[in-house]
């Protein structure tokens, strides 16, 4: 299933953009800071299409992040441009596409090895 709304904070981690989304918790890069919303339509884009040739629903399995990277959501500055709309493809009938709420954290959060 696809959520209405993904939260995602974005941090340099030279040479990358990380785009770290919470619920459902997911990791891709980016190499401009421009070019985050089209790699996170990206993302989805592929996730539906693999999702849709193995018949299952969409971030099936995928589990939310831990409480220390929505605490470094809460700290992340918001995203000063709107961020604009995305689309699923249309084909797979997954439904209109999540609402992106992101951010911009100034530094890199803890580490996943880190305590919480």
């Amino acid at each position: 299933m696809i959520p209405e709304r993904i939260q995602v904070f974005v941090y340099h981690n030279d040479p990358w953009w990380i785009i770290h989304a919470l619920a459902p918790e997911f990791v891709t890069l980016a190499e401009r800071l421009e070019g985050v919303p089209a790699e996170i339509q990206r993302w989805l884009s592929v996730l539906c299409a693999a999702s849709y040739e193995h018949g299952i629903e969409p971030f099936h399995g995928y589990k939310p992040a831990p409480q220390k990277y929505w605490r470094s959501f809460e700290e992340a500055e918001p995203w000063i441009e709107p961020f604009p709309s995305l689309e699923l493809p249309k084909e797979f009938g997954f439904g209109p596409a999540p609402v992106i709420e992101a951010r911009l954290l100034r530094y890199p959060p803890p580490s996943r090895f880190a305590p919480e």
